[in-house]
């Protein structure tokens, strides 16, 4: 296989860490070449996260090669041809060259071979089968680069076959199409994806949220997610119904302040205030504890519909729930209703400072009132009074409203 070109200037390339895994795999005169995301978004010029390594030397071999340059290993797919090499501030992804003998779900039986061509066509998508060795010269086996340039992500062979391997390929297919797409995908894909979408029930659920968590934190999912939903995608993965109608408006919005890709804050958009499909959304995806209260607060208040012409209403969803959550609910709000007044909303934002009620239920007790049911109406009262108030009050005129209330002990 000969180089087509070089790519430019890399600094991941050239750190200490990189060449220091590079020389160990191929000190006894193997290959071993960058591949995958990385030399794509090189091309792209896109920030490099994870630096992945293909090597013809078998596993084995790898793991006693970095042993003895000193660096550490973690085997954790050695049967799959595939082990970590863990530098202080980087970890590199190795996998020996291979041919999938059997595939089934996200595991392969698999054959070890010194064949790049072979090991590119087993591969998910052409923008994903280039190589590149430490010198930057740059191996296109499935003519990848022209597709990377265009913005067209193409399946490597036939997509269904190559879906049958990995149902994950479903949504990393949707993903590629979020974030690297710059043509409409081809109406083949979809339907092999549609055609396939019921196998995405045999995946683990975290390998599916994270992949969804992904397509719904790009620069423009919208797209995507409305492919998936009218190919079958996204009632596979939700047993409740879903409606994506609000996202554009919401996309919009968010851009328009300069708010932070929020995948909760956009998955929250596609129940319309369904609290009971909220709650139950674990039986679908293993969201986090932080993930569901989040969602779980931005359903119930989009459910209660809260007068935010009322300042009160607005003071007291931030006394509540503080300035995320608020920002994410008027976003919602404004997205869903178009009349809503946002910029009202961002004013009340940018005035909060988070202020602590001035009254205790100690000042409830030197004033007579006992500790139960009534002191906690009376805190709530006094809470609702001085949220009316922009919580401006300070404790004396709390303590003075209370007086003025006729309630028990404040006399």
């Amino acid at each position: 296989m000969q180089p087509i070109g070089k790519l430019p200037p890399q600094d991941w390339m050239t750190f200490t860490e990189t060449v220091k895994v590079m020389e160990a795999i191929m000190a006894e005169g193997n290959v071993a070449r960058f591949v995958g995301g990385c030399v794509r978004d090189a091309i792209l010029n896109r920030p490099i996260t994870d630096v992945d390594i293909a090597t013809n030397e078998p596993p084995t071999q790898v793991v006693r090669l970095l042993e003895t340059a000193g660096i550490q290993v973690v085997p954790f797919g050695l049967d799959h041809g595939s082990v970590l090499a863990v530098q202080p501030n980087m970890t590199f992804h190795i996998t020996t060259l291979r041919a999938d003998l059997e595939t089934y779900g996200r595991h392969a039986l698999v054959n070890y071979i010194d064949d790049w061509q072979q090991d590119a066509i087993r591969r998910d998508f052409t923008m994903n089968a280039l190589y590149a060795d430490l010198d930057g010269k740059l191996y296109d086996p499935v003519d990848g680069l022209k597709d990377i340039k265009a913005g067209v992500v193409k399946f490597i062979g036939d997509p269904l076959e190559r879906i049958h391997e990995d149902y994950l390929r479903i949504l990393r297919y949707f993903r590629f199409q979020a974030y690297y797409a710059q043509e409409p995908p081809a109406k083949e894909y979809l339907e092999a994806c549609r055609l396939t979408a019921q196998h995405l029930r045999k995946l683990s659920g975290e390998r599916v949220w994270y992949e969804l968590k992904r397509i719904l934190q790009a620069d423009k999912p919208y797209s995507a997610i409305k492919n998936m939903d009218e190919y079958g995608i996204l009632s596979e993965i939700f047993s409740s119904p879903t409606q994506i109608k609000h996202l554009p408006n919401l996309i919009k919005l968010e851009l328009k302040i300069g708010a932070p890709r929020c995948a909760v804050r956009r998955l929250a958009s596609f129940f319309d205030g369904n609290v009971t499909a909220v709650q139950q959304i674990r039986q679908d995806l293993p969201v986090s504890t932080n993930e569901l209260s989040h969602l779980i607060k931005l359903t119930k208040l989009l459910h209660d519909e809260p007068d935010l012409s009322s300042p009160y209403q607005n003071y007291k969803i931030l006394y509540e729930h503080g300035t995320g959550i608020y920002q994410d609910f008027i976003l919602l709000n404004a997205a869903y209703d178009e009349q809503n007044n946002l910029e009202q909303g961002l004013k009340y934002l940018q005035e909060w400072t988070s202020p602590t009620l001035p009254i205790r239920g100690q000042d409830l007790l030197d004033h007579g009132i006992s500790s139960g049911p009534k002191m906690g109406r009376t805190i709530q009262e006094v809470t609702d009074w001085w949220l009316d108030h922009a919580c401006k009050p300070n404790r004396e005129q709390c303590l003075q409203w209370l007086r003025n209330r006729n309630l028990v002990g404040f006399n």
